[in-house]
């Protein structure tokens, strides 16, 4: 008896709690995130683009018809939608997201040190950062697609065999797909494990031939995904390259794990337990090599290499070009990867049963702690999300909708702002996209070619209405251009959505707002007053259909 319970805790617990992990999520979402509801609508328009039924997305936007990084998740999604409402469906990519990365770390570490499995419960709160909530899916399943390399790669060094090799090639593929960041970190990594267990075997006196057996296998795998890569650079040749966040934020960045605090304060804890753990697996990996000194090479070369890994991640950080390849935040995926290389370099060590035990609860712990304070953060979001649902039924068919940030953060409706480090809201209103063939007026991917859908040439809103430069980092709202929006493409501006309200370090000219204001009928406006949609009047003609309970909230309105 004691042995089967000892299996079901060792073997048995850590899926069970990942299904559970899995339904809270699932449950409890979609949580709001920045880029999800525009991943969302863009799977949703894939499967109608060119539908006499959706005529005005089809104007606005063109598909890529090609292969692109980034379409993983479109594949998941468009799957998920074909059994799931668009709510539940991006419910169950973000529990994907957050648990397939802690299945894969398992699977890796599992062919370093089958005794550290254990250590996967470190990758749940890794993933649940920042980058989550800004709704960088496609991101996290390259994470999940680095770990799976690194174990295949694990598992093609102990055991070589050509099926392993292409299943490895094939994991690569599935990472680029993903996203870049997992497929030149993972490249990175088997380059320098590879290069110098070459230059180990090659010192042992191997021939040539001895070595060309060992490291085809090798080869062949990372042969597999070259086509795609040559394929990608090609399309993103003559993208803009900027460094973007200078070296001493980045340095304090990192020294500090800012990728762990979306609310002020709230997860400082979370980031300062991280960052120890990561210097104390890189001050044991030292310490166990100045122990192995008297080694010969070979026998310690893992050690070694593992710490040359940990070092060129962080000098990777503090080198990589944030805004590089057609996308930008390099910098901030980049920091997450140090962190996940630790988990794999905590797995030489030799860890007691109480200590398993202990940092296992840790692990637990700062979950937790994480998702603690993003159920204060997302009660917070319930209002402006409800509101949103109202709306949705208030416009109609064939409609453009222009949401508008009045503030650059949310407020609460006793005017104090909220201290996220991300504002969902920012394209929240792309939900309205999934029905009735509505276009919202402000994307920020369309504008990327990293991604499959684009606007077609001549209406890129974010340069017509925002006056955005190409390639602009900066998100903020200056300019409302809604006369040369509809000067350029013919199209209307039906509708308004306000968010927020006016204050004295508002970036949103008055007079613009004023100006796309003007022939506007307030339709609806929340309770918390900090949600408003207008109906615009406007001389150009559009296929916007008006919805049957505009009469009713105007009436509502009207009453003193």
């Amino acid at each position: 008896m004691n042995n089967f319970v000892r299996t079901i805790l060792r073997h048995g617990l850590f899926p069970a709690f990942l299904l559970a992990y899995a339904a809270f999520i699932i449950v409890k979402g979609p949580l709001a995130t920045n880029d999800g509801p525009v991943h969302l609508s863009f799977a949703y328009l894939l499967s109608h683009y060119g539908s006499p039924e959706w005529p005005l997305q089809s104007q606005m936007f063109v598909l890529a018809n090609t292969l692109q990084p980034n379409m993983a998740v479109y594949a998941i999604l468009r799957t998920l939608l074909l059994v799931f409402s668009p709510d539940l469906a991006e419910a169950c990519l973000q529990a994907l997201c957050l648990i397939t990365p802690a299945l894969a770390a398992r699977y890796a570490l599992r062919q370093i040190n089958p005794a550290n499995t254990w250590l996967a419960w470190f990758v749940l709160p890794l993933t649940a950062n920042r980058l989550f909530y800004l709704g960088l899916y496609n991101f996290l399943f390259s994470v999940a697609g680095f770990f799976l390399v690194i174990g295949l790669y694990v598992r093609l060094r102990t055991k070589p065999s050509l099926p392993l090799a292409v299943a490895l090639g094939c994991a690569l593929v599935v990472t680029l797909l993903s996203h870049a960041a997992g497929f030149l970190m993972a490249l990175l990594a088997i380059g320098v494990l590879s290069g110098l267990q070459f230059f180990a075997d090659l010192r042992a006196g191997q021939s040539w031939r001895q070595l060309g057996a060992t490291y085809g296998r090798l080869i062949v795998g990372l042969c597999i995904p070259l086509p795609l890569v040559i394929w990608f650079f090609l399309q993103q040749h003559g993208a803009q390259t900027l460094y973007g966040i200078p070296l001493h934020e980045r340095v304090d960045s990192l020294m500090r794990a800012k990728l762990f605090r979306i609310q002020t304060g709230d997860e400082r804890v979370v980031s300062c337990t991280l960052v120890f753990l990561q210097v104390a697996t890189a001050v044991g990996l030292m310490v166990g090599l100045w122990r192995k000194r008297a080694v010969r090479w070979r026998l310690k070369l893992a050690w070694f290499a593992a710490l040359t890994v940990f070092i060129l991640f962080f000098a990777f950080s503090l080198l990589v070009p944030d805004i590089s390849g057609g996308g930008w935040s390099h910098f901030m995926r980049a920091a997450l990867f140090p962190l996940l290389w630790a988990v794999l370099c905590a797995a030489f060590f030799a860890f007691r049963r109480w200590q398993r035990v202990g940092l296992s609860l840790l692990a637990l712990a700062l979950l937790l702690i994480q998702f603690h304070a993003t159920n204060k953060l997302q009660a917070s979001l319930q209002p402006p999300m409800n509101a949103l649902q109202e709306i949705d039924h208030l416009i109609g068919a064939h409609c453009t909708v222009l949401p508008v940030l009045e503030s650059s953060v949310s407020y609460d409706q006793n005017g104090v702002r909220y201290p996220w480090n991300y504002d969902p809201l920012f394209q929240a209103t792309n939900r309205l996209e999934l029905s009735q063939d509505r276009v919202v007026l402000f994307n920020f991917l369309a504008r990327l070619k990293v991604y499959p859908v684009h606007f077609r040439p001549g209406y890129d809103t974010q340069d017509l209405i925002f006056h955005w430069q190409p390639g602009q980092p900066q998100v903020a709202i200056q300019r409302l251009d809604v006369p040369r929006f509809e000067q350029q493409t013919g199209l209307p501006v039906d509708y308004v959505v306000i968010w927020g309200k006016p204050t004295d370090t508002d970036a949103v000219a008055p007079q613009d707002l004023a100006r796309a204001l003007n022939n506007a009928t307030l339709i609806y406006e929340s309770p918390d007053k900090l949600t408003r949609l207008y109906q615009r009047v406007s001389q150009k003609q559009g296929m916007c259909s008006s919805a049957p309970r505009h009469a009713q909230f105007a009436m509502h309105l009207a009453t003193p």
